[in-house]
């Protein structure tokens, strides 16, 4: 392949052929590069007047695509276990869940999360941007076990993502087959890069698994707050700050959540990761018309920046809810009124996910067992 135009790579059909040809048989050791192929493959799909040394012209999309197969392709010559190659059981499990004002999860170890969508965000309840936040929260519990693992140097981990959002479960490994004319496309090939190098770097394998509503009831508690639905919990409908949101769920959901459950402030890497995936919706909602960008406006002498600077402050802060009641003026209500949640075990709920996960495994076919 060549570079032409400053922004451009060039080829022709029959050297592209050849590459697409030996990153098919490499996608068989990196199953997350797979999807980073699809796009690439339409190029050379057979038409009446092709020839071999037709010139073939890539995107930035598909540059980006054929960039991050190169990063797969140096890590991978450093090696690949077998570890991430045979399919196995989970040894990290987190859930998530998301609606159109906040999104939330937490990890088995009790890690747990939430961040608020306010009126800022151009999407800020836009129901048609639920499927994309659903993908961002399976993507930050993720990241947040990948940083787990690293920690506790647990060597070639096995993630398992749960939500109850089939289109976010999918793509993790078919991103590809979204419509690039879609508001989605931009912001799902940015979560889903991300979520394969990050695995590829720390050498983990990445599964995702479907669980019901009623049984990601403590993620779905974690990713709204006041009465933003048009309807209220009893443990969120006066804004708690996450400290006391901890103690309500340690209250309702003694039997599901782990021992160490508590909510806190993301990590600033995953954090600014999230809030980049955000930035990218923003431009994809105005772009197709829904809404337009509420501009804040900012007194000083640096005038563009500075508008830019305080605009960024302002979108970082409106996403973190208050870490503790002693940061804010909420006062603490009494728990006493709170009834205990009707809700399986969490012997019953780590059952339910583990017997979905062999159901699946046995229903393979014989062939993708060889």
């Amino acid at each position: 392949m060549e570079r032409g135009h400053p922004k451009t790579w060039v080829s022709s059909l029959e050297n592209l052929e050849s590459v697409i040809g030996r990153l098919n048989h490499a996608s068989y050791m990196i199953p997350l590069g797979r999807h980073f192929l699809n796009e690439i493959q339409e190029k050379i799909q057979p038409g009446p007047f092709r020839a071999k040394k037709q010139t073939v012209r890539f995107s930035q999309e598909d540059i980006r695509d054929l960039q991050l197969w190169e990063r797969f392709l140096i890590l991978a010559n450093q090696g690949i276990s077998m570890n991430l190659l045979v399919t196995r059981n989970p040894t990290r499990l987190g859930w998530s869940d998301s609606c159109p004002y906040g999104l939330g999860g937490f990890t088995l170890s009790g890690r747990a999360w939430r961040l608020r969508i306010s009126d800022l965000w151009p999407f800020h309840g836009d129901d048609t941007a639920n499927n994309v936040l659903e993908f961002l929260g399976m993507a930050i519990t993720i990241l947040l076990l990948l940083e787990e693992a690293k920690d506790e140097k647990e060597d070639f981990p096995c993630i398992m993502a749960l939500g109850d959002n089939t289109s976010a479960i999918s793509w993790i490994f078919r991103s590809s087959r979204i419509r690039k004319n879609s508001t989605y496309y931009p912001v799902v090939k940015h979560i889903a890069r991300t979520i394969a190098t990050r695995s590829m770097e720390a050498r983990a394998k990445i599964c995702s698994q479907h669980i019901a509503g009623k049984k990601n009831a403590v993620a779905d508690i974690l990713s709204f707050a006041g009465d933003a639905r048009g309807y209220t919990n009893p443990l969120t409908h006066d804004d708690p700050p996450n400290d006391i949101l901890t103690k309500r769920i340690h209250f309702s959901f003694p039997q599901i959540i782990p021992s160490g459950f508590k909510i806190s402030q993301l990590p600033r890497e995953i954090e600014s990761f999230a809030l980049s995936v955000m930035r990218i919706m923003s431009k994809s909602w105005n772009h197709a018309g829904k809404l337009q960008t509420r501009r804040l406006t900012d007194n000083g002498d640096a005038g563009q920046a500075s508008c830019r600077t305080a605009e960024y402050e302002a979108m970082t802060n409106s996403t973190r809810y208050q870490e503790t009641a002693r940061d804010c003026s909420w006062q603490e209500a009494s728990l006493s009124p709170l009834e205990a949640q009707n809700s399986i075990s969490r012997v019953e709920l780590l059952a339910n996910v583990r017997d979905q996960w062999y159901q699946r495994l046995f229903a393979m076919p014989l062939a993708a067992w060889h």
